[in-house]
């Protein structure tokens, strides 16, 4: 797998995307094909491709994504996906193992890949614009795929505070991310010393998420690249929000890049991941 400057794979651009492959698969989709794509093949779509429409658009949205794919051969009338299309797609539609890398950074905003595995096919959706995705096929084993997308990800830093902590409620970090998805800062949101100093700082937001053959177990790393502020593994405090139990408390802890890498690599060798509540994220 080849990868670019910019954190996408080297597959084509512009008219190359609209491609098929002599095995069906389709150079791109948006995550509004793959969804309707899991529909046809009769499986759930996988999270990371939800659109977030509103639930009364669900139904439009859908019906103009199956247009499309009919209209690109990817479908046939009934309607159902092409059975060559299906078989390509297989990795995404019905994971045994999925990997997803999100990254929210100001100002150049959300970038996501998902790599999803079965059987001895796998696959990479990346999206190269939002909602947009990219289709790659690749042959080395996902969790090291995935590592050479992530690793680049984790700034080479020794904070010098590092093992302070700190405790963040979930709706805070969810508007952090938000804000970096839309390519801004948090700014001074009334937290109050050290968290604001951190939080105020914020660059890099990344979450690396695995899946397990059933698709029931799930684990996750998150990190915070707060540039001179430091950077920081965020992880469910154990406490939780005694006095919300809808807005469960996190904590993020200094560390440095080794740690990180460290954690990283180690959630990436395991095939079936111990269950864990990743980051929250809008």
């Amino acid at each position: 797998m080849r990868v670019t400057g910019d954190g996408l794979p080297g597959a084509g651009r512009g008219e190359e995307v609209m491609r098929v492959t002599g095995d069906g698969l389709p150079g791109a989709l948006s995550s509004d094909e793959l969804c309707a794509a899991a529909w046809l093949a009769g499986r759930a779509p996988l999270p990371a491709f939800a659109s977030g429409w509103a639930s009364e658009e669900h139904g439009v949205a859908a019906a103009v994504a199956v247009r499309g794919l009919l209209a690109r051969g990817l479908a046939e009338p009934g309607p159902r996906l092409a059975p060559a299309v299906r078989g390509a797609l297989e990795p995404l539609l019905h994971p045994d193992r999925m990997v997803e890398v999100r990254r929210d950074e100001g100002p150049a905003g959300r970038r996501r890949h998902v790599f999803g595995e079965s059987g001895d096919r796998r696959l990479l959706a990346a999206e190269s614009v939002p909602s947009i995705w990219e289709l790659v096929p690749i042959e080395e084993p996902i969790g090291a795929a995935a590592l050479a997308v992530a690793e680049p990800l984790v700034p080479r830093t020794d904070s010098t505070r590092t093992g302070e902590r700190l405790v963040a409620s979930a709706r805070l970090l969810a508007r952090v991310d938000a804000l970096l998805a839309q390519g801004a800062g948090l700014g001074d949101e009334g937290t109050g010393g050290a968290l604001t100093t951190v939080l105020s700082e914020a660059r890099v937001l990344v979450t690396v998420r695995t899946t397990g053959p059933a698709a029931h177990t799930a684990a996750a790393i998150t990190w915070l690249d707060a540039g001179p502020a430091g950077l920081w593994l965020i992880t469910p405090e154990e406490r939780g929000n005694a006095d919300d139990v809808t807005d469960p408390a996190y904590a993020l802890t200094a560390t440095g890049h080794e740690t990180v890498r460290d954690a990283l690599a180690d959630l990436l060798r395991s095939p079936v991941p111990k269950e864990e509540e990743p980051c929250p994220t809008s």
